[in-house]
């Protein structure tokens, strides 16, 4: 429920269909802290992975995600696309 702000991420354009951004692998201070996030800037879902590389289990959601579910503290790697 969007409790504490870990991180903020920025991109240098919108989201588009030929733009997206994400983390293949997050920093060990960040990796498994996530349970929740928002999206921004025309980006329209966020995917979370368990694993670094974007490996599965996988969530996915809109542009707003209070909870992350499964996932909730076992996030190794996300994106964000149009």
């Amino acid at each position: 429920d969007y409790r504490n702000l870990l991180v903020e991420y920025y991109g240098a354009s919108p989201c588009s269909p030929t733009i997206s951004y994400g983390a293949t692998d997050l920093d060990d201070s960040l990796d498994n802290k996530f349970a929740s996030g928002r999206a921004y800037s025309n980006c329209d879902h966020i995917y979370v992975y368990d694993f670094n590389d974007y490996g599965e289990p996988i969530y996915s959601c809109g542009a707003n995600c209070p909870s992350f579910y499964a996932l909730n503290d076992e996030v190794s790697s996300w994106r964000t696309t149009d």
